[in-house]
């Protein structure tokens, strides 16, 4: 342990030593803004945070008080440049924590523990069984998969969004359950006022990106039979992906795509107008580390039908929040849609219920003074 760090633990000198340096992106959507948020919640108990970003953004944010913003010297920290930055980047700072997560968790990692940073936490966001899913399996893979458990043997602690999430890292990594935390994203509350069922479209929101993980071409196959039954409900697709062409064509051929909206990519501060102007969110994932469209649908007080994936058994409360269906199953869309239809301003309370309990950011504060204390508890 560097010996200033060491003297500033034991002698309670919080500033400038007791520095935090998180790695991510522009806060330009949810999950990279929950990591902003963070950042400041540490700094209301003393800490000095630095957030370095990744995709090197021409226009930095503002510097703030003990919040201070660094960049990558590429877009993506892979190089040698990058390296000696974040190398004298530990130097000035001697930071006691350095929470790394995505594409600079390696080069994080790495230095940090080269420099003997005490406390060396990462983020996992996402499934293995998903990543699987939406790539080949390769010889490069397979060397990525070997990094990334040398990787991981260096990280005193984990935080991840949800238990069935935990459960695959513990399996997947052999990472000891106790050095992992559950603790889902929190977002802001919604600035769009509520509307009842009457006000809203006859809509169903869908969002995720098109690939073979979040199981579109077999919902579609029940949203043919949703139609003979309802045929007002208007289905948004609000994403992009490689099957994208592929799903219009399925469209086309089932005659359901005067019924089927392809969005497009939307920013992610307008997803929440669609949920608003919805009676329901989708998800139909096979595979899914958390799901946070989810918890975007619930703030609106809609209500979500979901596939059972680690992230949705989380968030899904059924007969409260929403309804689990079978993708697999023909008629399961058809049987919980108009079950929630029929009782939908109770749902519709119980999502708003749900967000407000478990993933409004109100309760950051008392998740950073948790986060605190395992900190000086590594110390």
């Amino acid at each position: 342990m560097d010996w200033l760090v060491y003297l500033s633990i034991h002698f309670n000198i919080k500033n400038p030593m007791q520095a935090i340096i998180i790695a991510t992106s522009l806060p330009f959507g949810t999950i990279p803004s929950y990591f902003h948020h963070m950042g400041r919640a540490f700094t209301l108990i003393g800490y000095k945070v630095i957030i370095v970003l990744d995709d090197c953004p021409s226009k930095m944010p503002q510097n703030e008080p003990n919040l201070i913003f660094e960049k990558w010297p590429s877009h993506r920290p892979t190089k040698w440049k990058d390296y000696k930055f974040f190398m004298k980047l530990l130097k000035r700072e001697r930071p006691v924590m350095c929470l790394s997560n995505f594409g600079a968790t390696n080069m994080v990692t790495f230095c940090s523990y080269l420099r003997g940073v005490p406390v060396r936490w990462n983020y996992i966001h996402t499934l293995s069984s998903q990543i699987e899913s939406d790539t080949h399996r390769t010889i490069i893979s397979r060397f990525r998969d070997y990094r990334k458990n040398f990787i991981y043997s260096k990280m005193k602690r984990f935080l991840t969004n949800a238990e069935g999430t935990k459960n695959d890292a513990v399996a997947k990594f052999g990472i000891a359950p106790q050095k992992i935390d559950v603790g889902s994203y929190l977002i802001k509350e919604s600035e769009l006022i509520y509307k009842s069922k009457q006000e809203r479209a006859p809509h169903i929101t869908l969002v995720g990106r098109f690939n073979d993980s979040k199981g579109h071409s077999k919902f579609l196959e029940q949203f043919e039979q949703l139609l003979e039954q309802f045929p007002s409900i208007i289905l948004n697709l609000i994403g992009t992906g490689p099957l994208e062409e592929k799903l219009k064509i399925q469209c086309m051929k089932q005659g359901i795509q005067e019924s089927v909206n392809f969005v497009g990519y939307i920013p992610n501060d307008e997803i929440g107008a669609y949920f608003s102007n919805s009676l329901l969110g989708i998800s139909s994932s096979y595979y899914e580390a958390f799901g946070i469209v989810n918890i975007e649908s619930l703030r609106e007080g809609t209500p979500i039908l979901c596939t059972k994936t680690s992230g949705s058994l989380d968030i899904l409360e059924p007969a409260h929040n929403g309804e689990f269906f079978d993708i697999l199953e023909q008629d399961e869309l058809l049987k919980y849609f108009e079950k929630i239809y029929s009782n939908w301003e109770n749902y519709s309370l119980g999502a708003l219920d749900s967000f407000n309990r478990k993933y409004s950011l109100e309760s950051l504060d008392s998740r950073i003074l948790e986060y605190d204390q395992r900190i000086k508890e590594e110390l």
